[in-house]
């Protein structure tokens, strides 16, 4: 089964989620681990990191869009050069 990139930035963002909800659990433990400020720190940033893939997604679904706007428009307009005479 293929995913497309719709698939794999929605499985990311409720990684994202899951990922969040467990630093907001770090951060407000009655009984904090033992190694607290090295866990936070992990959770920080696996945070940045799956952000940065959202944002590198969505980077390359917007420039698929464009593409294909672009190339709709040039064949418009080229379809509309050769009506001319």
């Amino acid at each position: 089964m293929s995913y497309t990139k719709v698939h794999e930035m929605q499985a990311l963002v409720e990684i994202l989620e899951i990922t969040k909800l467990d630093l907001h659990r770090l951060l407000i433990a009655d009984h904090v681990p033992f190694d607290v400020s090295g866990k936070i720190a992990k959770e920080r940033k696996t945070i940045a990191d799956i952000e940065f893939l959202v944002h590198d997604i969505r980077v390359e679904l917007a420039l698929k869009d464009l593409k294909r706007e672009y190339m709709q428009t040039y064949s418009l307009i080229n379809i509309m050069n050769t009506l001319t005479v």
